[in-house]
């Protein structure tokens, strides 16, 4: 026991060394690119109010600088995969209705706003009527695990009829996505500026400790964030390819499914209801009776121990009814 509590200590201690490295990496690469972005307004602005007789030399200081900044994005990229490896982070998790299943399959996760666009009769069902986040042009995605707050407001009528699906966790580096410590509607998150949550950084954070937390003593997995809320926001078209797997509530809708959508491409699909239930930290999330003692009567009780101050509102009812399965 003593062996195995000191090898845990030695991976923790690992870990921080690796995100206290990766935090210098990308504390450095931001003065970098803060450089950039300087140098390629001088050049713009010089090319301006400069003679005919040099604008070649700083349309090439130009491009030396354009081709700093991919360079500079790629950096990015590496940082936010080597950090998803360390973490052993192998999915990231969307909730859907099984009616949406078969469009999502043939052409991928769409923003909200794209689908507002469609045709009324094409328009699906929204998990969430507004968006308080302000950003109706990503989809919301959570890492390791759903956000069960949430699914368990919108599935608790009929869990049969919502399915889950893993994603390549590609997506962190290879798509456009922003990172949020908690819920990305709450105060909290919304004032910071998205270019600060689109930073490597800020994806560590959303695994960093809380005052009233301990990961350790949470018995969280590696690759989960710290949150239950933690969610990323993903700002492009999550194409088919990035589908890993689909979990349905029970083996009757999989085999429906299957009855019925022969010929679409399929990934992996499985009857499994481990995404159904809530987080395995669930119970320390819980209001303590001093957050009750300032909630209203006629509003909706938070699941997460938040100040009632930080949100404008409550993003869904709470039910603390849960049947494990």
């Amino acid at each position: 026991m003593v062996n195995k509590l000191k090898i845990n200590e030695e991976l923790e201690k690992n870990r921080q060394i690796q995100l206290a490295s990766a935090t210098l990496k990308e504390n450095q690469r931001l003065e970098w690119r803060q450089k950039i972005e300087e140098e390629v307004k001088k050049v713009l602005e010089d090319a301006r109010f400069g003679s005919k007789a040099d604008s070649a030399e700083r349309a090439l200081a130009a491009k030396n600088a354009q081709e700093a900044y991919l360079y500079e994005l790629e950096m990015r990229k590496d940082e936010i995969r080597e950090f998803c490896t360390a973490r052993g982070i192998t999915h990231l998790i969307h909730f859907t209705r099984f009616q949406n299943l078969n469009k999502i399959l043939r052409v991928g996760l769409y923003s909200r706003s794209h689908l507002e666009q469609l045709p009324v009769n094409e328009i699906p069902q929204f998990n969430d009527q507004e968006r308080w986040d302000n950003c109706k042009e990503a989809i919301c995605l959570s890492i390791g695990y759903p956000n069960y707050k949430m699914f368990n407001v919108h599935s608790q009528s009929d869990r049969s009829m919502w399915v889950v699906l893993e994603l390549n966790p590609a997506i962190l580096w290879e798509l456009d996505c922003a990172f949020c410590r908690e819920n990305a509607s709450s105060r909290k998150v919304r004032n910071i500026s998205l270019s600060e949550r689109k930073q490597s950084s800020a994806l560590f954070q959303m695994f960093g400790e809380y005052p009233e937390s301990d990961r350790q003593k949470l018995h969280l997995p590696d690759d989960y964030p710290t949150h239950p809320q933690a969610e990323v926001l993903v700002f492009e078209t999550i194409r088919p390819k990035y589908i890993q797997s689909v979990h349905f509530f029970d083996a009757a809708k999989l085999q429906y499914w299957q009855e019925h959508h022969p010929l679409i491409r399929q990934p992996e699909m499985q009857a499994n209801r481990y995404y159904f239930n809530p987080r395995s930290d669930y119970q320390f999330w819980q209001p303590s009776v001093s957050v009750q003692n300032t909630v209203q009567q006629d509003v909706p009780e938070p699941e997460i121990p938040f100040d009632v101050s930080d949100f404008d509102h409550y993003p869904g009812e709470e039910s603390s009814n849960w049947e494990i399965f």
